[in-house]
């Protein structure tokens, strides 16, 4: 057929993967959207829990924040950009 680029297994299973990681990483821009909105929520309470809570939340954010700076070198030779 004219006109048709034949893909290797390799480069249909490149081409699946990329697809994938789009969709993940608009899923995961569309729930940090929604964890802004639910932050700016949080009342402010002289409660021990709530302020434990709170600060459970943030460590988690940071691990998250932490791990997607991880992902920006992932895959580069000496872990450079």
């Amino acid at each position: 057929m004219e006109g048709v680029i034949a893909m290797t297994k390799l480069e249909r299973q490149t081409a699946q993967n990329r697809i994938q990681s789009l969709f993940d990483l608009n899923a995961i821009i569309a729930l940090a959207e929604g964890q802004l909105s639910r932050v700016q929520g949080i009342p402010m309470l002289d409660d021990e829990d709530h302020a434990d809570w709170m600060q459970g939340y943030t460590d988690r954010v940071h691990e998250i924040c932490m791990e997607m700076q991880e992902l920006r070198t992932f895959g580069h030779r000496g872990g450079v950009e």
